[in-house]
């Protein structure tokens, strides 16, 4: 499986439709702006890095964003 830079600290993807289950989110990361990811089914938990800003819009097939053990449906 791919693996993201351990000091990324920006992750912008955007119009990546074949983009399912990402890896896992690298430690500092602090920004994730997913838009128009149409297949983007899952995250994985957001606890592992700093994220302090999430943006997911068009994200239609996100199920579950899951902070601190705590897993939030959307639908």
């Amino acid at each position: 499986p791919a693996r993201l830079p351990r000091k990324l600290e920006r992750l912008w993807v955007r119009d990546c439709i074949a983009l399912e289950h990402p890896p896992e989110l690298p430690p500092l990361l602090h920004d994730l702006d997913c838009e128009s990811c149409n297949r983007l089914q899952q995250l994985p938990d957001l606890t592992k890095c700093r994220v302090r800003d999430v943006s997911l819009k068009g994200c239609d097939e996100l199920q579950q964003v899951c902070v601190a053990g705590i897993c939030l449906r959307l639908w």
